[in-house]
C-alpha cells in the first residue's frame, strides 16, 4: 500500500493505481501532490510488477488544478517558475513512461488537472466529469503542458477556442471533441477504467512504449526520420520473448501469455 502524504500508490494484477488523495481540496495541485505523482509515475519506469498505470482521484474530482490557496498568497517568480516546472514535469513522465497509463476522470478535472489527465494514454471519465482550462478566467495562460497536448489531440483552432473562453467541457462534449476515449456511468468508473489497464498490461507492453516513442516524435519529424524508428523498434521488438510468444500461439490457436519482455 501506500508509502505517500498526498496519494495512495498499490500494484495488483500488473497495474499500479496511482489515486491523488486530497479530496478537501479536490486535489489541487500543490508541490508535495505533485512531487509524490512524479515519484509514483518514475517508480513504474522499471518496475516489472507494474505494466499498465491507472490515474484517478479521490473523493468527487479528478483535479481542480493548480492551489488557488497558493495563489492567494502571491507567487515570486522564481517560485512559480519552479511550481509551473513541477507540473510540467508530470506531463512529460506520462508520455515517456514506456508503458500504458489510464487516466479515470470522476469528476472536475481543470486546470493543471485537466491537463494532466490528457497527457494519459486513455482517458475514461465519468459523465459526471468535466474538463475546462480555466486559466484565462484567472488571468493566466495554460500550464502543465497545455500548448502542448491540447493542440495534438483538438487541432489549433479548437484549442485556441478552450483556452480564450475557459469553457467548461462536460464528459460527453469532450469526447465529441477527441479529448477523451469514453464515457461511462459513475458507478462504474473505476471498474471500466482498471478493466482497460489490466487488459494493456497484460499486453506486449514493451512494444507499447515503442510505440509511444514514436508517435511523440512524429509530431516533429518527417517520414524518413519515423520510417527509421520503426525499423530499428521493429528489430528490437522481433528480439523479445512476447514476439516469439505471439508466433508460438498463434500456431498454436491460443491467445499469447504477454510478459513484457
Amino acid at each position: 500500500m501506500s508509502e505517500y502524504q498526498t496519494i495512495l500508490f498499490e500494484k495488483k494484477e500488473g497495474v499500479a493505481v496511482i489515486t491523488m488523495n486530497r479530496p478537501e481540496t479536490l486535489n489541487a495541485l500543490e508541490v508535495l501532490l505533485e512531487r509524490e505523482l512524479l515519484q509514483a509515475l518514475r517508480s513504474c519506469f522499471e518496475d516489472e510488477e507494474a505494466r499498465a498505470v491507472l490515474l484517478t482521484g479521490a473523493g468527487r474530482a479528478f483535479s481542480s488544478g493548480g492551489d488557488m490557496k497558493k495563489m492567494e498568497k502571491g507567487l515570486e517568480i522564481f517560485e512559480g517558475k519552479s511550481w509551473v516546472e513541477d507540473g510540467g514535469n508530470l506531463g512529460e513522465a506520462i508520455t515517456l513512461l514506456p508503458k500504458p497509463v489510464v487516466a479515470a476522470v470522476n469528476g472536475p478535472a481543470v486546470g493543471g488537472g485537466a491537463n494532466l489527465a490528457l497527457f494519459c494514454d486513455f482517458v475514461i471519465a465519468s459523465e459526471k466529469a468535466f474538463f475546462s482550462q480555466i486559466f484565462a478566467q484567472v488571468g493566466l495562460i495554460p500550464d502543465a503542458g497545455g500548448h502542448w497536448i491540447l493542440p495534438r489531440l483538438v487541432g489549433y483552432r479548437k484549442a485556441i477556442e478552450l483556452i480564450f473562453s475557459a469553457e467548461r467541457t462536460d464528459a460527453r462534449r469532450a469526447l465529441e471533441l477527441g479529448l477523451i476515449n469514453k464515457v461511462v456511468p459513475a458507478g462504474t468508473l473505476m471498474e471500466e477504467a482498471f478493466s482497460l489497464a489490466k487488459k494493456l498490461a497484460q499486453g506486449p507492453t514493451r512494444a507499447f512504449g515503442l510505440t509511444k516513442a514514436i508517435l511523440r516524435k512524429s509530431f516533429s519529424s518527417d517520414l524518413k526520420e519515423i520510417l527509421e524508428m520503426e525499423a530499428l523498434s521493429q528489430s528490437l521488438t522481433f528480439a523479445t520473448r512476447d514476439h516469439r510468444e505471439a508466433v508460438q500461439a498463434f500456431r498454436q490457436k491460443r491467445p499469447p501469455n504477454f510478459q513484457g519482455k
